[in-house]
């Protein structure tokens, strides 16, 4: 009986507080990361995204990274929140039916990127320009060749897993 207590004391002894079996659990589940960054709130946060099979967390101040490495993730301090993405994005959305564009929030570089492809006029070119000129680093513009066509998919364009699909 002795020996055995003696052997529980060493284990508790052996174990210290804050140890490896006390660490938080990995942030892997994209919608826990993604309440995160509802919690947090638009104003601290830009977004997640996966980068080397980990799920990243944008976040705009240090109190939010901490949080964040708190609950598993990994933090990113950003310089524009969501919300403000957001803002630059409805602008762009009022530009809507400029033909051969296309823009989305790119998370990883905390901007708004926008496409254009070939046959848009200087004028709506012109009307980009003023958009990404008034919101100074937020947003990039990507020129490509050729001219952006709409595509008809069927049930089956949806299975492989290295397609991309944009709706």
């Amino acid at each position: 009986m002795q020996s055995l207590l003696a052997a529980s004391l060493v284990t508790v002894a052996a174990t210290p507080p804050g140890s490896a079996n006390d660490s938080p659990k990995l942030l892997a589940d994209p919608n826990q990361a993604a309440a995160l960054a509802t919690r947090l709130g638009a104003d601290r946060t830009g977004g997640t995204y996966y980068k080397d099979g980990r799920l990243v967390v944008t976040v705009t101040d240090e109190a939010a990274a901490r949080t964040v490495r708190e609950a598993g993730g990994v933090p990113k301090l950003v310089t524009r929140s969501a919300a403000e993405l957001a803002a630059v994005h409805v602008e762009l959305d009022e530009l809507a039916g400029i033909p051969n564009t296309a823009w989305g929030e790119d998370v990883e570089n905390n901007q708004i990127s926008v496409e254009v492809y070939g046959g848009v006029s200087a004028a709506d070119q012109a009307r980009i320009a003023e958009v990404v000129e008034a919101h100074p680093g937020a947003v990039s513009i990507n020129r490509h060749g050729g001219k952006l066509e709409p595509a008809v998919l069927r049930a089956e364009d949806f299975k492989s897993s290295e397609t991309v699909v944009m709706l």
